[in-house]
Formats: structure tokens, C-alpha cells, sequence
């Protein structure tokens, strides 16, 4: 099982991507106004997980029958506006939350004010759906927009449930929605766009819904988040990953297959050491 800090080992195999993702975050959210840059660099300051690019990607690989230049190019796009929609979902949960702090760093609405905080999420979402329609196809497209609509679904039904009325079947509705959902479409949106098989992305669709539902089930045990959610159990997030495992049972086997699993092992070993802090370095 990986240990603590192995997320950069899972990676190995696309690293050259997901640099290449990151290089293109830079590259896009840079305009012709310094101030605005100092704003949008200052959500990306902090290393995080590049989790869901990464499942893209992996997924991607692990489902191909085909690869060239343009499919290379389409999966990097793809994982790039997947993590602008995963941040500018942040900005906006850290307004609704009132969130002082996020990855040890003071947060956009703390350092600047929740007028600038909305803007720059509504700036990163238009940028992530910009790329979409300028480089995907539309079938690739529908269920990223449907995903959107859904996290702020979820948001929506979180605030009606405030403190300790959440009870645990709603807290997984929300967590489909959000965590789980974008996971799920960050993995079914890779394989597609590298010529997945139907029984393929439907497998890693299912693999990236379970291994959101545990992620996020473990991120919030391990900050101490789930006294208020009555019925919580922990036991929930194990059985997601073995849903999530069994799920690749109709994958063929590849490096970027073990790597997928390797994710699912680092999900329930962080629930463990009770530590959610691996992030990537990247070259």
C-alpha cells in the first residue's frame, strides 16, 4: 500500500503531461491587466494534488485505442479545464464557508473581499469552458457542463442543511454531486477522448464516482468535519474503494491501470495516518 508522500510515484508515468498542464494553467489565465494577474496567480501559489487532471489523464491512458499528437493535445485541455473548474469551485466554497485559510495559505476572499473572490471564480469558469468548446468535441463537452450544474446542485442543498441537520444520506448526494461527479467525468472524459470503448468509460466513470465518494468521505474525517453529519461512517469511504477497484476489473491491464489502483490504496492510507497534506512537485 503507498505510504505517505507517494502521490509523485503514482504520477510517474504522466508527469511530462501534467507539467504540461500546468504550464498551460499559466498560460491561459494570463491577460494584458497586472492586477488581475495578481489575483489569478495568487489562487494557483499553493502545490496541491493535481488529483483530477491526473485522474483524467491516467484514465485516459489506461482506456486508449488510439494516440497521436491532436489526442495528446485534446487530454492536456481536457485536464486543464477540469482543475480551472476544480479552483474556481474552491474560491466560491471558501466565500460560502467564510474559509479564512486554504492549503496553509490565507484565502482569495480573506486577502482581497468576497466581491473579488465571486469574479475570479466566474473568470476561471468561463476560461475552463472556453478551452472545452475550442478544443473538445461536444460529447465530451455535455457532461462537463452537466457536472458544473450539478456542484452547484450540491452547494445549493448544503446550505439548506446547515450545522447538524445534515444527515448521512444527503451529505453523499452532496458529495456525489460535487467531489464525486467532477472525479467521475474527469475520468469518463479521458477515456473518451482517447477513444475509449463504451464498457471502458463506463468503467472508469464508476471507478472516478467511487474514488470521489471515498476521497471525500476520508478528506472530511481527517479534518475532523463529520460529528455533525449524523450516521457518518467511515466504513462508507472502504466500500467506495473497493467498488472503485472492482470497477477496473473491465480494464485491460497497463502501467496506467496499476497507477489508478495505486490511487485508491493512497485514499484509505491517508484515512490511516489521518493526513490529506501529499502534494506534487512537478518538473
Amino acid at each position: 500500500m503507498p505510504k505517505k508522500n507517494t502521490i509523485e510515484i503514482i504520477y510517474q508515468p504522466i508527469l511530462p503531461e501534467l507539467s504540461r498542464v500546468q504550464r498551460n494553467i499559466r498560460k491561459q489565465v494570463k491577460t494584458e491587466n497586472k492586477v488581475v494577474n495578481k489575483i489569478v496567480d495568487y489562487i494557483f501559489q499553493a502545490r496541491g494534488k493535481l488529483l483530477r487532471p491526473a485522474l483524467a489523464i491516467l484514465s485516459g491512458r489506461a482506456a486508449a485505442t488510439r494516440s497521436d499528437e491532436s489526442v495528446d493535445e485534446a487530454l492536456v485541455q481536457l485536464a486543464t479545464a477540469i482543475e480551472l473548474i476544480h479552483n474556481a469551485s474552491l474560491v466560491h466554497d471558501d466565500i460560502l464557508d467564510d474559509a479564512a485559510f486554504r492549503r496553509d495559505i490565507p484565502t482569495l476572499n480573506k486577502t482581497y473581499n468576497n466581491h473579488v473572490a465571486v469574479l475570479a471564480g466566474d473568470a476561471l469558469f468561463s476560461l475552463a469552458f472556453h478551452l472545452l468548446t475550442r478544443h473538445l468535441a461536444p460529447e465530451i463537452i455535455e457532461p462537463v457542463t452537466r457536472i458544473t450544474t450539478g456542484m452547484c446542485q450540491g452547494e445549493i442543498i448544503h446550505e439548506l442543511y446547515p450545522g447538524d441537520n445534515l444527515d448521512f444520506e444527503t451529505y453523499l448526494t452532496i458529495v456525489r454531486l460535487k467531489t464525486a461527479g467532477l472525479m467521475a467525468v474527469s475520468t469518463q472524459a479521458g477515456a473518451r477522448v482517447c477513444g475509449g470503448t463504451a464498457v471502458s468509460v463506463q468503467a472508469l466513470e464508476e471507478f472516478g464516482m467511487n474514488v470521489g465518494i471515498a476521497y471525500q468521505l476520508v478528506d472530511d474525517y481527517v479534518d475532523d468535519e463529520t460529528s455533525e453529519i449524523e450516521g457518518f461512517s467511515l466504513d462508507y469511504a472502504f466500500k467506495a474503494a473497493d467498488r472503485a477497484r472492482s470497477s477496473l476489473k473491465a480494464i485491460g491491464g497497463s502501467v496506467f491501470k496499476s497507477k489508478l489502483l495505486e490511487m485508491v490504496d493512497l485514499v484509505v492510507a491517508m484515512s490511516v495516518q489521518k493526513d490529506m497534506s501529499a502534494t506534487v512537485k512537478l518538473p
